[in-house]
């Protein structure tokens, strides 16, 4: 069964903007810190950024080549990744989301779903 992991990373938010490129190290910015999170439990090649930011996709593209562009308004990140989901060429079974401002998730959330994904 494989699982693939988006992470909608919208800049134009209204709360923080550009919070997936907020600087939170010397050499990481949020998103980044996340995404390095995510790929120590999940392949890379399964691990997706979807985003509304040429900006975001310059700064992930030294880390990742699954960078979606998404072109359209969308109400949330659920229909961001939504749409993302309808331009990976890969099949998947189930798909998990992860907000881009979850660098601290605890390694046991990656193990849950990694068990509840083979029942």
């Amino acid at each position: 069964m494989s699982t693939c992991i988006i992470i909608p990373a919208r800049v134009k938010s209204r709360r923080i903007p550009k919070k997936p490129l907020v600087k939170i190290s010397k050499k990481d910015f949020l998103l980044l810190r996340t995404f390095k999170k995510i790929i120590k439990n999940f392949p890379k090649e399964d691990v997706y950024v979807a985003t509304d930011s040429k900006k975001v996709i310059k700064s992930m593209k030294p880390f990742s080549k699954n960078l979606i562009m998404i072109n359209r308004n969308c109400l949330n990140g659920t229909e961001r990744c939504s749409y993302a989901l309808e331009k990976i060429k890969k099949e998947y079974k189930f798909c998990i989301i992860v907000s881009c401002d979850m660098p601290l998730l605890d390694d046991k959330i990656f193990s849950f779903f990694r068990k509840k994904v083979k029942s």
